[in-house]
C-alpha cells in the first residue's frame, strides 16, 4: 500500500506541474479532450491517494474522543438519542447516526469510521463540483483547486487520527446541500429544504454554526421583502421554524463542556483572537509554523484581511440588490459567514492553549468553506487581461501543497499509527489497560477504568480488534 501511495505521489506531482504549464496559455482553460483528460487524470489520482493513505494509516483501535462517541453505540441508544448526543460543546447529529450504523455492520471496525470521513468528504467534492458548474458553468483547469482543497492530507488528523464523522465531514457535505438548495428558483421548496438542512446542521458537530447563518438569511431576506412590498409570509415562517430548530438544540444541553483546561475569555486573550483566526486559515495552505516558522503569521493575517474585504463586500451587495440577485455572492456570503464564525469560536475557546493550537489539522475541513468561497469570488471577479487566469493558477497551486508528496504528513502520523499498533498487540496478548499503557507508553484513552470496561464488551461481543478473523 505505501508503495502505491509513493507511486501516486509521483505521478499527481508531475500532473501538477503539468497544470501550472498548461495555464499559461490563454486557450488552456477551454473546454476540449486535453483539458477533460488531465483534469480527470489528476482528481483521479488524488481520489487514489486520499484513499491509500487512509488506508495505510487508519486503525481499528479507538483512540482517545473515539472512546467518547462510541459510547452511545455501546449503550445501544435509539435514533435520538444518539442523533441528539452530546460531545464537547457540540452534539453529533447524523453522523453518529452513520457511525452507528457502520458499527452494526462492521462489528465495530473503527476503520470504517476513516473511510466514512474520506467517502463523506469526496461526495462534497462532487456536489461542489456540480455547484460550480450550476453557478459559473464549465469545468475549467482552474477546478481542480476543489480536488486539491478537499481531499488535501493535511487533515490526516480528522481522517485517521480520530476520526469522527459528525466533527468536519459530514458538517461539510450537509453545508454544500445548503448552499445548493439556495439556487432553486421555488420558494416554498427551497425553504423546506433549507429548514432541514439547518436542523441537521445545528446537530451535527460544529455545523451548529450554521443555524445563525440560517436566522440571519431569512430576517434579511423578510426585511427585503417588506422593503419591496413584496409578501412576507414564506419569509417569516422560515425564520420561525428557524429559531425553533435553534432553541430545540438547548433543551438538556450541557453547557460549559470543552476539552480546554483554561479559559480564553480573559482580557489578556482577547488581543490574540485575530492571530489565532490567522494561523487557522494559513493551515490549510501549508503554511504551518512548524514548517514556515514566522512568515505563517503575516501570510495567515493576510488571508483573514482578504476573506474580511470578500464578505463585506459580496454582503453590501447583496444588501442593495436582494439576496437572490446574485446566487454566487450569496453562495460566498454563506461560506465565508461560516468559517468566521467557526475561527472566531475557536479563538475564543481555544487561545488560552497557545497559537499553536490554531493549525490542528482536524479543523481544517471546517475550513473549507472559507476556501471555496475566495475560489468563487475570483471566479466572479470581472477583470480583463491574462491577470484572472495568473491569481487562478497561483491558488491552485497554493492549495495543491496538501496533495504533494512532501513526506511531512507521514512523519506527523506515523508515531500515533505505530502506537496504536504496539499498544493492541499488547492488550490482546495480556488483557490489562494499565500495564501496557505502562509497557507501550501509551494511552489509548485517559481512564483506565472506562478502557478497561469497554474493552472487556468488545471480547464479550467478538468486536474491534476482537473479531475472530482478527485473533
Amino acid at each position: 500500500m505505501k508503495h502505491e501511495e509513493r507511486t501516486s505521489s509521483r505521478y499527481l506531482s508531475w500532473a501538477i506541474k503539468s497544470l501550472s504549464f498548461a495555464s499559461q496559455f490563454p486557450g488552456a482553460v477551454k473546454i476540449s479532450l486535453i483539458t477533460k483528460t488531465l483534469f480527470t487524470a489528476v482528481s483521479v489520482l488524488l481520489v487514489f491517494q486520499f484513499f491509500a493513505f487512509i488506508g495505510s494509516y487508519a486503525s481499528d483501535l479507538l483512540f482517545s474522543d473515539q472512546w467518547d462517541f462510541y459510547r452511545p453505540l455501546i449503550l445501544q441508544k435509539n435514533f435520538w438519542e444518539t442523533f441528539s448526543w452530546q460531545h464537547g460543546p457540540h452534539r453529533q447529529g447524523i453522523g453518529l447516526v452513520v457511525t452507528q450504523r457502520l458499527a452494526e455492520w462492521t462489528h465495530f471496525d473503527a476503520r470504517a469510521d476513516a473511510f466514512a470521513v474520506g467517502l463523506a468528504l469526496l461526495l462534497a467534492l462532487g456536489l461542489a463540483l456540480f455547484l460550480k458548474y450550476r453557478l459559473f458553468g464549465r469545468i475549467t483547469l482552474y477546478d481542480l483547486a476543489l480536488p486539491f482543497l478537499f481531499l488535501s492530507l493535511f487533515q490526516f488528523e480528522a481522517l485517521v487520527l480520530v476520526p469522527n464523522l459528525s466533527h468536519g465531514a459530514m458538517p461539510i457535505l450537509l453545508m454544500i446541500l445548503y448552499v445548493l438548495s439556495l439556487l432553486i428558483q421555488k420558494p416554498w421548496l427551497r425553504y423546506s429544504l433549507l429548514l432541514v438542512l439547518n436542523f441537521m446542521l445545528i446537530y451535527t458537530g460544529f455545523g451548529v454554526f450554521m443555524g445563525i447563518i440560517t436566522l440571519v438569511l431569512f430576517a434579511v431576506e423578510a426585511y427585503q421583502r417588506h422593503r419591496d412590498h413584496l409578501p412576507m409570509a414564506y419569509s417569516l415562517i422560515a425564520f420561525t421554524v428557524a429559531v425553533v430548530s435553534g432553541l430545540s438544540f438547548f433543551i438538556d444541553y450541557r453547557f460549559f463542556q470543552t476539552a480546554a483546561i483554561c479559559s480564553s475569555l480573559e482580557i489578556k486573550y482577547i488581543p490574540q483572537y485575530p492571530v489565532f483566526m490567522s494561523l487557522m486559515l494559513a493551515n490549510p495552505v501549508g503554511w504551518n509554523l512548524g514548517w514556515v516558522g514566522w512568515l505563517a503569521y503575516p501570510l495567515g493575517g493576510a488571508l483573514l484581511v482578504l476573506s474580511g474585504i470578500v464578505l463585506f463586500l459580496c454582503s453590501r451587495r447583496l444588501w442593495k440588490i436582494g439576496l437572490y440577485q446574485d446566487r454566487a455572492y450569496l453562495v460566498i456570503v454563506i461560506l465565508l459567514g461560516y468559517s468566521f464564525l467557526f475561527c472566531f469560536n475557536a479563538a475564543i475557546g481555544r487561545s488560552c492553549l497557545g497559537l499553536s493550537a490554531a493549525q490542528s489539522s482536524r479543523y481544517i475541513p471546517l475550513l473549507i468553506p472559507a476556501f471555496l468561497a475566495l475560489y468563487f469570488y475570483l471566479l466572479r471577479l470581472h477583470i480583463k487581461g491574462r491577470l484572472p487566469m495568473v491569481v487562478l493558477s497561483i491558488y491552485v497551486v497554493l492549495l495543491s501543497a496538501g496533495s504533494l508528496p512532501l513526506g511531512i504528513i507521514d512523519k506527523a502520523i506515523m508515531p500515533y499509527y505505530s502506537a496504536k499498533a504496539n499498544w493492541k498487540a499488547c492488550y490482546v496478548r495480556y488483557q490489562n489497560v494499565r500495564y501496557c499503557n505502562e509497557v507501550t507508553g501509551f494511552q489509548p484513552y485517559p481512564n483506565a477504568d472506562v478502557l478497561e470496561s469497554e474493552l472487556r464488551y468488545f471480547k464479550t461481543q467478538q468486536l474491534n480488534i476482537f473479531m475472530p478473523q482478527r485473533k
